[in-house]
């Protein structure tokens, strides 16, 4: 985790992968305004908003963000599923120095 220096706490970076439903999938002539409404609602919560790419393969987007509050990360997801264009599967994701300090000898690694 690391320090937000706005806020005074500790963020976690995530990702939550998402699939178009049956309803997504008949208003996707609408997608373009759903951008622009998920990114004004991450970022109600305190949340930095980094980035939402559109995949092909297993998942239709993937939606990278930083948030101080797991309970805000399941309120957005909540809000986002409730909406019914997407399903969604969150991770809290580790950048390379972050995952190296959680091994042993890192700062709060796991001993033996």
């Amino acid at each position: 985790m690391r320090t937000n220096e706005n806020q005074g706490g500790t963020v976690a970076d995530y990702l939550i992968l998402m699939n178009l439903t049956a309803k997504g999938t008949h208003d996707l002539p609408d997608a373009g305004t759903w951008v622009p409404l998920w990114q004004k609602a991450w970022e109600s919560l305190g949340g930095t908003w980094k980035d939402l790419e559109f995949t092909l393969g297993a998942y239709d987007c993937i939606l990278s963000g930083a948030m101080d509050d797991e309970d805000k990360v399941a309120a957005f997801v909540l809000w986002l599923s409730h909406e019914g264009n997407v399903s969604t599967t969150t991770m809290r994701a580790y950048s390379p120095a972050a995952f190296v300090e959680l091994l042993p000898g890192g700062d709060r690694g796991y001993a033996h």
